[in-house]
C-alpha cells in the first residue's frame, strides 16, 4: 500500500492518479513499484470480476461495453453512514479518524522544530504501535 496514492480529499475513495497509463512519476514516484505488482486481465462478454472492498483498481474498456457495480453493506449497520445506501462511503469511525488526523496535521504544523518532528512520531507510535521510533513508551 506504500506505493499507492490514497485519496487526498478526507471522504473520497478517488486516487489522485488519474491515468495508470500515463502517470507522471515526478508526481508520483512509488507508482512504478505499484505497478510491477499490478494484476492484468481481460474479461470477455459474460464474465465477472469481484474486486474486494478498498482495493485500488483501474477499469479501461477496448470497446463498447455495459458495466455494473454491486455495492454491500458487509458489515452491521451502525459502522456506515445513515445516508450510505450502498456502503461504498467512509464508515462513520473511519471518516471521524480521517477528520481528527487532519485536525492534528492542522495543530502540529506551527509547532518550532524540533517539537513538530517529536509529536508527529508521537502521533505515529499511537497510531501504529509496531512503529519503530524511540518515543514508543509514551501513552
Amino acid at each position: 500500500c506504500n506505493n499507492l496514492y490514497l485519496p487526498k480529499a478526507t471522504h473520497s475513495s478517488s486516487s489522485p492518479v488519474l491515468d495508470v497509463d500515463s502517470v507522471d512519476l515526478k508526481q508520483f514516484p512509488n507508482f512504478a513499484t505499484a505497478q510491477q505488482h499490478a494484476t492484468e486481465c481481460i474479461l470477455e462478454p459474460g464474465d465477472v470480476l469481484f474486486i474486494p472492498a478498498l482495493w485500488f483498481h483501474n477499469v479501461t474498456s477496448y470497446e463498447f461495453c455495459v458495466s455494473i457495480n454491486c455495492f454491500w453493506k458487509q458489515l452491521p449497520l451502525h459502522y456506515y453512514q445513515t445516508k450510505d445506501l450502498y456502503g461504498n462511503k467512509d464508515i462513520v469511525r473511519g471518516a471521524d479518524a480521517i477528520d481528527r488526523a487532519h485536525e492534528i496535521r492542522l495543530l502540529s504544523q506551527n509547532l518550532p522544530e524540533p517539537y513538530k518532528e517529536f509529536y508527529r512520531l508521537r502521533c505515529h507510535a499511537v497510531l501504529d504501535p509496531h512503529y519503530p521510533n524511540k518515543f514508543t513508551n509514551s501513552k
